[in-house]
Formats: structure tokens, sequence, C-alpha cells
């Protein structure tokens, strides 16, 4: 199983998402409302295989508000 970790801004807050299976594409025209996706490493998988948020965050952190 491969896992895909990227934010999405909702109400102007970067929110962390993990998409399973494929990778995440961008909707034309919205490139500012997402993140690059990375595929999650396996220091941040857990023993039962899932993606666990505290580290995500800490290795990818959120980008920086301009706003």
């Amino acid at each position: 199983m491969s896992a895909w970790f990227r934010y999405e801004r909702h109400f102007g807050r970067w929110c962390p998402v993990v998409y399973h299976e494929e990778k995440p594409g961008v909707p034309k025209g919205e490139e500012d409302l997402f993140t690059a996706a990375v595929e999650v490493p396996a220091d941040c998988l857990s023993t039962s295989g899932e993606p666990m948020f505290g580290r995500l965050q800490a290795k990818f952190p959120a980008p920086v508000a301009t706003e």
C-alpha cells in the first residue's frame, strides 16, 4: 500500500491530509491551495502501517501563511 501526504488550504488554514493508494492531483487554477504530495516514508508509519500525522507534520511542516 502506498500513502501520500500533503497540506490543503481550507478557510485560510493549512490542513494535513493523507491519501491512500493514488498520488493526488491538483486541479488547474487551484495550485495555491495544495502543497506537493510526498510519499509517506516508512519512519512515519505505525507498526500497523497507518500514517502517523504527528511525525508527518514534524518532518514536513505546513507552509507559512503569507496573508
